[in-house]
């Protein structure tokens, strides 16, 4: 069973095809389109099966702010 760790990196993945591994550790929210933003969302909620409150949007900029929303 692949991590949680892991399964969100296939996400990040599966909206930016272009970037490696190394570096969607680096991305920050401003490298984003809005449009990608929602695509990211709608990916991890459908891998975990959560719903990322609202009020927690302002703070999703990095994949560390979404592997500690998941966690």
């Amino acid at each position: 069973m692949m991590s949680k760790k892991q399964r969100l990196k296939n996400c990040f993945i599966r909206i930016f095809p272009d970037i490696s591994f190394e570096s969607i550790y680096q991305m920050i929210n401003e490298e984003w389109t809005s449009l990608q933003m929602i695509q990211l969302i709608t990916a991890v909620e459908t891998e975990f099966d959560i719903d990322i409150d609202l009020d927690h949007l302002e703070n999703l900029k990095s994949f560390s702010a979404f592997l500690k929303e998941i966690q």
